[in-house]
């Protein structure tokens, strides 16, 4: 298992990032969205959807789901994992009570022809 950048600060350009994601016009330009929590991250990951970067938070704890664990430790090198502070994804999440992860996925595209 490879070693979690650990993000303490908010200044940080990632969690700057992740938070012009709240608004439409950054989602639109990057073609990126946020998931929040287990439920939405699988409901993602099922959907195909590619998985870009991964929030997790230990210390805000959550009912550990084993098929999320399954699903989430089987994730390819390309996809970014940190480990952040309390602060940072009571900062992050849109929710009033902050789930232990969140995710940044791309977009799905649809064509006329698919």
């Amino acid at each position: 298992m490879r070693q979690l950048m650990y993000l303490s600060s908010l200044e940080n350009h990632r969690v700057k990032t992740v938070l012009n994601l709240r608004r439409h016009r950054h989602r639109a330009q990057s073609g990126l969205f946020i998931a929040e929590g287990h439920r939405q991250i699988i409901r993602a990951l099922a959907a195909n959807l590619s998985l870009r970067e991964l929030y997790k938070c230990p210390e805000i704890g959550s009912d550990d789901n084993q098929l999320f664990t399954d699903t989430i430790g089987c994730l390819p090198p390309s996809v970014a994992q940190f480990e952040v502070s309390p602060r940072v994804m009571r900062k992050l999440a849109y929710r009033a009570q902050p789930q232990d992860m969140l995710a940044v996925f791309e977009q799905p595209r649809w064509t006329l022809n698919t």
